[in-house]
């Protein structure tokens, strides 16, 4: 039900409509946001933001306003082709690094800037800090640390068993 959840949701998004689809047992599960401290790691400049949980995205997305904030300028950063929810692709500035905390977690990360009127969080920082979203409860669930690495190791040894 959540991965269906957030690919509608991403989906919908794109349309400029809300998603809200219940769970098995019938309790409508809706968006979930965080603050969250974004920072240029060249300037230190620090931007507060309040950014929504997409796992239907894989990165870090941010307004315009935000990555002025930030101190980058949008003449001077390379620009990557991007697939944004709706299917439509285009080119978007991207900033970096950017330095993500959400409590006591954090990690670096390139962000790309987009028209949308929101920050997103996506799925690739989510992994990187060892955060989970719990649509249910509409929260981020901290996760073990370094539980990356020992999914990682486990995912190695299966493999050597395999080939024993």
């Amino acid at each position: 039900v959540c991965e269906l959840y957030c690919h509608v949701h991403s989906f919908l998004a794109g349309h400029n409509m809300t998603a809200q689809l219940p769970d098995t047992q019938g309790t409508p599960m809706g968006e979930t946001r965080v603050q969250i401290v974004l920072i240029n790691v060249f300037t230190k400049t620090r931007v507060e933001v309040r950014a929504l949980v997409d796992s239907g995205s894989h990165h870090l997305i941010v307004t315009p306003e935000v990555a002025k904030a930030l101190g980058f300028d949008m003449e001077e950063v390379r620009r990557q082709w991007v697939t944004v929810a709706n299917g439509r692709s285009e080119r978007a500035p991207v900033i970096g690094p950017v330095q993500i905390e959400f409590e006591d977690r954090w990690c670096s990360t390139d962000g790309f800037v987009l028209n949308g009127g929101q920050c997103l969080l996506g799925c690739i920082p989510l992994e990187q800090m060892d955060l989970a979203l719990n649509p249910k409860e509409q929260r981020l669930v901290l996760l073990p640390r370094f539980g990356w690495l020992v999914r990682r190791l486990n995912m190695a040894i299966s493999f050597l068993n395999l080939r024993e």
